[in-house]
C-alpha cells in the first residue's frame, strides 16, 4: 500500500459529500525506486533509500489551505490501498 504516484490537494471550503469540488491540486508526486527493479523485488539500495524517506516540494501558493487531501493514483503493490507511516507538511502562514 505504498504510493508510487500521488496528488496532494488543498481546500478551505471542502464539500461534505466527498466530491472534489472546491479542491485545488497542489502537488503531483512520484516516489522512485533507485534500482528500477520490478514490483516485489527490493535491493539494498532501494531499502536504504526508503529508510531515508523522500521529500517533495510544493510550488509557491498564493493561498494558504486549511484542509489537505491525499490522492493515491498508483501504488507500488498490486493492491490499491494506502499506507503512510508519516506525513509532515511545513509552510509559512500567510
Amino acid at each position: 500500500g505504498n504510493p508510487k504516484i500521488f496528488e496532494i490537494w488543498g481546500s478551505n471550503n471542502p464539500t461534505t459529500d466527498g466530491k472534489w469540488d472546491n479542491w485545488t491540486l497542489l502537488l503531483k508526486g512520484e516516489s522512485i525506486k533507485p534500482s528500477g527493479s520490478p514490483v516485489g523485488v527490493k535491493t539494498a539500495e532501494d531499502n536504504a533509500y526508503a529508510l531515508g524517506g523522500e521529500s517533495f516540494n510544493f510550488a509557491s501558493q498564493p493561498v494558504s489551505y486549511r484542509y489537505i487531501r491525499f490522492k493515491m493514483v498508483e501504488a507500488w503493490t498490486l493492491y490499491n490501498s494506502l499506507l503512510l507511516a508519516e506525513l509532515t507538511l511545513y509552510g509559512q502562514p500567510q
